[in-house]
């Protein structure tokens, strides 16, 4: 019955078990349509990979892996999952959102396109974001790098535009849906409003 002592709340923020209500700047529709047009005019062997990134929300190293799905003509396969301590994801196909950049980005011709010389996949991060920064003079930053085109995917199949449920969201993004929402969720609007989300 009485107030909360705020003080006591102290040593849980320094423990971080408060969230910071800082979100790192994420990638707009905008910038990425942007970027990936850039590339592709460019004929950059990186235009591919940024295409795939930005319009299925793929993991950097997956955009060297992706198929074509034979399922559905739009999407794509993912043929292996992610390895982790607690098992492997099983492979997925992943539908695009917003569709439209499956048409503007002409993904059908550029499965033909080469792709950039990939020894190692844990590189793979670190490659598109050196590619970002040397290119586009983009700056270092948690939600404008390689994965700053998955976080914008996350933000985008949680907008009201397509209110994709945290079940599919997961299964469309390769992971469980704890996951999803201990690590995508803080990029999506409204998170700790839900009511917000639907207005």
């Amino acid at each position: 019955g009485h107030p909360w002592n705020a003080p006591l709340l102290d040593p849980l923020e320094m423990r971080g078990y408060r969230k910071s209500g800082k979100v790192a700047p994420l990638f707009s529709d905008e910038e990425i349509e942007e970027l990936v047009l850039a590339s592709l005019d460019r004929g950059d062997d990186y235009g591919r990979v940024l295409a795939l990134l930005a319009t299925y929300g793929l993991r950097p190293w997956e955009g060297w892996l992706a198929e074509p799905s034979q399922r559905h003509g739009d999407c794509v396969w993912i043929p292996i999952g992610k390895k982790s301590t607690k098992g492997t994801n099983p492979p997925r196909e992943v539908p695009p959102f917003h569709p439209r950049w499956y048409e503007l980005f002409d993904i059908e011709t550029l499965w033909s396109k080469p792709l950039p010389v990939l020894a190692r996949r844990e590189w793979s991060a670190g490659r598109v974001t050196r590619y970002l920064k040397r290119r586009f003079k983009i700056e270092y930053g948690t939600g404008r790098s390689a994965y700053g085109f998955r976080n914008a995917y996350a933000r985008r199949i949680h907008s009201p535009e397509y209110r994709v449920t945290d079940g599919d969201g997961a299964l469309f993004m390769g992971h469980t849906v704890m996951v999803h929402n201990q690590v995508y969720r803080r990029w999506v609007a409204g998170s700790d409003d839900p009511i917000a989300r639907y207005r």
